[in-house]
């Protein structure tokens, strides 16, 4: 940037000095996110004295009106952050004019659930400035993303929130503003400082070329690889997985969000559908839907299921019969790390018989190639309990047993 500014005209010297500025900012803020973290404080100051340098440059920019693309509508955002801030199994309720979820305003409130809350703490506790919140579609993703908006705006930083096929909205001095599709690109660019917190859900985040990094941005997506992969090899990019829901949760959410819902129905989606909410609650909960999972039970291949998980490209039909989830210890979840389970013990029970009868040899070959662990090893430790009964039942006499970490050791000796 400064090679640029010192090569150009003299006319054109004071305009390029707003790049340097940004690049130094970018520069200072990376090195402090890399650096250990006994050694954070130090980089810190050398972070403040750039954004410093740097903040007459964006208040000459923010003057410059002239430039900016206009909004195509403005009214007033009403914060929904609840003055004791997030309480876990609270009904929050959302003023339909500060909702950035389109195809949700029929929906009163939504539930804070245990899991935002403790993102959100760990987002906190991180303090990083990448984040990639991942996790089954249908999940209630996006309302987390909705509370994201609500908190960072309720600190007074200015948020920006894409999602796929909606406007841009900027939330910045009590407003929320929407730009057109098409204008996107140059909206963004206008108010992206270091006090914004750039939002996307489920589309991949706009390409800014030249811009440093000194913004915080949070991509929140299902596993599709397509939507995340560029971000995903940004500096220390975090990603970060989010569960289904608990049946509990599940039916706390009917109670508050869809008292059209009867509690008998929702447990009998839960037994079959798992803890997806769009599922169990909302707009695949009908008798299509229903028919449609037998459908992908019946034809759903293994061959495929392997594919799509370790290939992390999640098709809609895959994505009913895995979910992805955080790992657990017990008690305690790992928001860090992920595992693909089957989405319920039904659809368990119905595709692994159906695939030890049709395909005993794939399953054979993917107990022969994955390890216990990873992010299959959920999975796979179920093929492995149904291929063994399913071999017993076919022939009683005891398996030959060996070590596989130790295989000099005897089968007297295991």
């Amino acid at each position: 940037a400064e090679a640029k500014r010192d090569a150009a005209p003299d006319g054109e010297k004071a305009g390029l000095q707003v790049s340097v500025a940004e690049a130094k900012v970018g520069v200072a803020e990376a090195k402090w996110q890399a650096a250990p973290e006994g050694e954070k404080d130090e980089f810190l100051k050398d972070v403040e004295i750039a954004r410093k340098a740097w903040d007459p440059f964006a208040g000459a920019m923010r003057q410059d009106a002239e430039h900016w693309v206009r909004p195509s509508s403005t009214v007033k955002f009403e914060n929904c952050k609840p003055e004791g801030g997030w309480v876990a199994g609270d009904a929050v309720q959302c003023p339909g004019s500060s909702l950035v979820l389109q195809d949700d305003l029929e929906l009163p409130s939504f539930l804070v659930l245990q899991s935002y809350v403790d993102m959100l703490e760990l987002i906190y506790s991180l303090d990083k400035a990448r984040y990639i919140i991942r996790g089954t579609p249908g999940i209630g993703k996006s309302w987390f993303g909705n509370m994201l908006v609500h908190e960072y705006a309720a600190q007074g930083r200015t948020v920006i929130f894409q999602r796929r096929q909606q406007p841009l909205y900027v939330i910045c001095n009590g407003t929320i503003q929407k730009f057109p599709r098409e204008r996107t690109d140059s909206a963004l660019a206008q108010y992206l400082t270091p006090n914004t917190v750039y939002i996307i859900d489920g589309e991949k985040p706009l390409q800014l070329v030249g811009r440093p990094l000194c913004f915080m941005t949070i991509l929140i997506t299902s596993p599709r690889k397509e939507v995340m992969k560029e971000f995903a090899k940004g500096p220390s990019t975090v990603q970060l997985f989010l569960p289904t829901l608990l049946l509990s949760e599940m039916l706390q959410c009917c109670r508050s969000c869809y008292s059209g819902v009867k509690e008998a129905d929702v447990r009998e989606g839960f037994r079959r559908w798992g803890g997806v909410m769009r599922s169990v609650l909302g707009k695949w909960s009908d008798t299509s839907s229903q028919d449609t999972l037998e459908k992908y039970i019946k034809e759903l291949d293994l061959p495929e299921v392997e594919r799509a998980v370790f290939s992390e490209e999640m098709e809609q039909i895959t994505s009913r019969i895995v979910h992805l989830n955080p790992t657990r210890e017990g008690q305690k979840v790992d928001y860090t790390s992920g595992i693909w389970e089957f989405a319920s013990d039904y659809v368990e029970a119905q595709c692994v018989r159906r695939w030890l009868q049709d395909s005993p040899r794939a399953i054979e070959k993917i107990l022969a190639k994955t390890s216990v662990g990873g992010v299959f090893g959920t999975i796979n430790g179920k093929f492995f309990e149904a291929y063994a009964h399913s071999r017993l039942e076919q022939d009683p006499e005891p398996f030959s047993v060996r070590c596989v970490s130790n295989p000099s050791r005897s089968a007297e000796a295991i």
